[in-house]
């Protein structure tokens, strides 16, 4: 251990014992006769003199008793985390049980972007351009993806691609991270159906998948408007809402400047943020492509 940081900690020692009334004693913690951390080693290496509290008399470890502390809120803020979006594996199960599929073969086939085979140069480029998503997404990069094209082109082929692989890598990686696939006309269907029938899964609830969601995607915005998005739009700025520094995948056939004219202000300012587009401009029906003879 470096000279000054033994240093700072006997001074610190030292403060202790002058605000809380604690006195040095002539003992010593050794690395042999400290507690051992997580990983079996000692807490320390070096010898530190130990305190005692005039009040209880205890003697103690400074450094010991700081290395308690610490490990304390470690595992209070696991137990948070835990608390919210579940364990290990229920996080990584949270795509398959919470998802709203639109295509069911997407979560039974879809092993991943290396399913998405790119016909055109331009399916290429929104396959890396995917590809460098998911890095973001895992690596904690708050970011909203905007996947745009016509018809058939192959945006929830690829938007799927990144949950899976967003899913797979991170548990991989040993943070597995709660993911969830929304096609949004579905869900959108479901609620306005239970205004009506309050037995049927309804607003509140798919707010809060999405919101315990660290990664959720929205399939096929805009293929649930009729006549007046003014609902939508509230509706879309709710799920908003609720990813502050989270990651949004977001899919539809109208490009950004049509959004903005379809939706409310707010919902487009919010998806403004972090953007992070993918844009289908020249590629066709990658279905036909799928075709087995």
């Amino acid at each position: 251990m470096a000279m000054e940081t033994i240093g700072r900690l006997k001074r610190d020692a030292q403060q202790i014992m002058v605000d809380h009334s604690f006195i040095f004693v002539n003992e010593y913690c050794t690395s042999k006769t400290c507690p051992t951390d997580a990983n079996g080693k000692p807490v320390h290496k070096n010898d530190f003199q130990k305190l005692q509290n005039l009040v209880t008399e205890e003697i103690f470890c400074p450094k010991c008793r700081r290395e308690a502390v610490e490990r304390c809120f470690r595992e209070s803020e696991t137990q948070r985390h835990e608390t919210i979006f579940g364990t290990e594996a229920q996080k990584y199960d949270y795509l398959k049980r919470y998802s709203i599929i639109g295509e069911r073969e997407l979560i039974t086939k879809n092993k991943g972007l290396k399913d998405y085979v790119p016909t055109t140069a331009e399916a290429k480029t929104n396959k890396d351009l995917a590809t460098q998503a998911v890095l973001k997404i895992v690596g904690g990069t708050p970011i909203n993806v905007l996947l745009t094209g016509n018809t058939g082109c192959g945006k929830s082929h690829l938007s799927f691609g990144i949950a899976n692989n967003v899913n797979e890598m991170s548990r991989r990686d040993g943070h597995a991270m709660t993911v969830v696939y929304f096609n949004y006309k579905k869900i959108y269907n479901m609620i306005t159906a239970s205004f009506n029938d309050k037995s049927l899964k309804g607003r509140d609830y798919f707010l809060k998948i999405a919101e315990n969601a660290q990664c959720l995607v929205l399939d096929d915005v805009g293929s649930e408007l009729i006549k007046d998005s003014a609902f939508s739009s509230e509706l879309l700025t709710e799920f908003l809402d609720s990813r502050e520094e989270k990651h949004t995948i977001i899919t539809s056939n109208y490009n950004f400047d049509s959004l903005k004219q379809l939706y409310d202000a707010r919902f487009t300012s919010r998806l403004s943020r972090y953007q992070f587009p993918i844009t289908f401009a020249e590629t066709g029906d990658y279905r036909a492509g799928q075709i087995v003879m």
